[in-house]
């Protein structure tokens, strides 16, 4: 008995239209290969104060632990 790795009957589900069976390198990139864009705002909001200190060090912006999320995510964005 050998196994149907192709499964030409389920829906494809990814933006390139490839079925699940199909080899990828995974993620959610378009049809022309394009990875969505996330938006900085989207991006910081979702770290924790840690986080956002190792990005802000990261692109090169002086912040320090005296500073409240808010306002490192404003230095950031700022930058």
């Amino acid at each position: 008995m050998s196994a149907d790795w192709y499964a030409p009957n389920q829906q494809a589900v990814r933006g390139d239209e490839s079925g699940p069976a199909e080899q990828g390198e995974g993620g959610s990139a378009g049809a022309a290969g394009e990875q969505p864009a996330a938006t900085a705002g989207d991006e910081l909001d979702s770290m924790t104060k840690d986080q956002l200190i190792d990005e802000a060090a990261a692109r090169g912006v002086e912040v320090n632990t005296a500073m409240t999320k808010d306002e490192i995510k404003a230095a950031i964005r700022g930058a």
